[in-house]
């Protein structure tokens, strides 16, 4: 069957698009901006966040400072135990992602 328009539901919301639309193709990030992948990308951002502003204060206030220029080899180790957990929490983050996107044709209205 054959129908001008289509709704399209991904994760929790559904947009409808035209027949026009859908045979040119539909940029679902751009249209879905809150999406299944939402969530799950901030955890691994935050988890980055965290780990490169950790590795700052790493190499400028310790690697560069008092510490490290008094033994750089400790102050290493010291700070990667710290460090380390941050790396993992990041592959821990990077989970796969199910999601289901679901084309739904629009009944057209009975004409009498």
């Amino acid at each position: 069957m054959e129908t001008a328009s289509a709704d399209v539901q991904w994760g929790d919301q559904t947009k409808t698009f035209t027949r026009a639309e859908l045979a040119a193709g539909i940029n679902l990030a751009d249209v879905f901006p809150t999406n299944p992948f939402t969530k799950p990308f901030a955890k691994v951002d935050g988890a980055v966040a965290a780990k490169q502003a950790y590795e700052t204060e790493q190499i400028k206030r310790v690697f560069h400072g008092k510490e490290g220029r008094e033994d750089i080899e400790a102050a290493v180790l010291r700070t990667e135990a710290i460090r380390q957990p941050l790396a993992d929490a990041i592959v821990a983050a990077m989970q796969p992602v199910t999601h289901t996107i679901t084309v739904i044709p629009k009944s057209e209205p009975k004409h009498k």
